[in-house]
């Protein structure tokens, strides 16, 4: 709580029905403190609510994104130009590093797409240092993934996305058509019992262990 510091909402949007994408300004030396994709602020409505919000947006941007599901939401109680209390960028985040030369597997549901928004944009600045990217991702309906109007865009440079509607879910989409893993590192994120379905498909389908990277 010591290190919390003022920053200010400076919008709020309809990201999907149930999902509102807000921007946060705060001073260079808090951003510059998010370094790596998949690294998370924590919100604090009052001195004893913390909510912990993955940041969607990439690290050098001039301002910070996170995705506000109801519960967040209710909490904070966005609006522009108001003033939260957050504590800095935090956490490990991704290990990117291991992906150079890899062909690589993103899994998100819901919003956990949030922190993999910034690690496909890490991903597509060096496009040509990585083999195949495929997105697994899942939402309820067609109109609940986050970032669709980008998918386009990431098509363009090479990034397949496989979307799951409700069912089947995201690892049994992998399972139903497994690329080959000899040579690919996986990326993971979203409900713990998602986290382990998709753990235990890649691992049966031959991936170790250590090669699937979490944010936490």
């Amino acid at each position: 709580m010591a290190d919390s510091i003022q920053a200010t909402i400076e919008t709020v949007t309809e990201e999907t029905p149930s999902l509102l994408r807000i921007r946060v300004k705060c001073d260079d030396d808090v951003r510059a403190k998010y370094a790596t994709p998949g690294q998370v602020v924590v919100v604090r409505p009052t001195p004893e609510d913390q909510v912990y919000l993955a940041i969607a947006s990439s690290p050098g941007d001039d301002h910070l994104e996170v995705l506000l599901g109801p519960g967040a939401a209710g909490k904070i109680g966005p609006e522009p130009g108001k003033t939260i209390t957050m504590d800095p960028p935090m956490g490990r985040g991704f290990d990117v590093a291991m992906a150079k030369g890899n062909d690589v597997l993103l899994f998100a549901v819901g919003s956990a797409i949030a922190p993999i928004r910034p690690l496909v944009q890490f991903l597509r600045k060096d496009r040509s240092a990585y083999g195949r990217i495929t997105l697994y991702v899942g939402a309820h309906t067609d109109q609940d993934f986050a970032f669709r109007g980008e998918f386009e865009d990431w098509r363009r440079d090479r990034i397949d996305i496989v979307q799951s509607v409700s069912k089947p879910w995201v690892q049994d989409k992998f399972r139903a058509d497994p690329p080959p893993v000899d040579n690919a590192v996986a990326y993971i994120c979203g409900m713990k019992a998602m986290m382990e379905g998709v753990t235990e498909a890649l691992v049966t389908a031959g991936m170790p262990a250590e090669r699937i990277g979490k944010n936490w």
